[in-house]
């Protein structure tokens, strides 16, 4: 992973919301305040997921809009791997242990984050295993 995008990805996951830092949210990469296909609709804020974050990011430094609509269904689009370095064969897969045969079991750097993060784990928790993992 692109190490420049990396440390400003750990920064923004384990900034406080009270600091300027995400809302975090689940099963989109942004919630819209008051789009009503959203269960947070209620919410005064936008909420990202850990992977909506990273979307952001890229368009902040692009100087481009983040449409959220653009990506309903969570996945992060491929201009955004290539900024980050995501694409490369070790960023890609990462290793989630073994499978019941004992054989290594793979998964996307991606599914597996948003898993984790519609699962519960909260934004330090996601920046800790970015941090070690890619």
């Amino acid at each position: 992973m692109n190490k420049k995008v990396k440390r400003k990805w750990l920064k923004a996951l384990r900034t406080l919301i009270k600091d300027g830092g995400y809302r975090q949210g689940q099963g989109r990469l942004c919630t819209i305040p008051n789009d009503p296909d959203s269960e947070e609709s209620h919410k005064t804020d936008y909420s990202f997921c850990c992977l909506g974050v990273l979307q952001n990011l890229y368009h902040e430094e692009k100087g481009t809009e983040f449409d959220p609509d653009h990506f309903p269904d969570g996945q992060q689009s491929p201009e955004v791997n290539e900024w980050a370095d995501l694409n490369s064969e070790n960023g890609k897969d990462i290793h989630i242990g073994d499978n019941f045969l004992g054989l290594p079991e793979y998964e996307a750097y991606s599914d597996h984050l948003a898993e984790m993060n519609d699962m519960g784990a909260n934004f330090r928790t996601i920046a800790n295993w970015i941090e070690k993992n890619l």
